[in-house]
């Protein structure tokens, strides 16, 4: 009689990573994480960084190793062409637009991922 695996667990390990097992820890903290981000990035007033993460996620949970330094390639670019950080309010209409088009991306990157 085989022994039937796990699907899921109370605590990430690499074993439970390696073999696909779920974890609750893992998925409570980012049902918590995501809310607090989001509402200290707009108590502080920047959008940058969420709008960064929202950019570079998909990109780096893709976890293959050539997708990964390729996201990582992409973001380190990208911060060295930053030189002062620009409220989303005084963008052009242009990037402006443009922020929408890679959130979206974003989002449906993600959603696809999930479904």
């Amino acid at each position: 009689m085989s022994k039937q695996r796990s699907t899921w667990c109370f605590w990430s390990t690499y074993e439970s990573v390696e073999n696909e097992v779920l974890s609750v820890t893992a998925i409570l903290e980012t049902i918590i994480a995501i809310p607090i981000y989001w509402w200290i990035a707009l108590q502080v007033g920047t959008v940058l960084p969420l709008l960064i993460s929202a950019a570079v996620a998909p990109l780096v949970l893709l976890r293959s190793e050539p997708s990964v330094a390729l996201g990582l390639q992409w973001f380190k670019k990208f911060e060295e062409n930053i030189k002062t950080e620009i409220e989303y309010r005084n963008l052009p209409l242009a990037k402006q637009f443009i922020v929408w088009v890679v959130v979206a991306l974003s989002v449906a990157i993600s959603l696809c991922t999930v479904v």
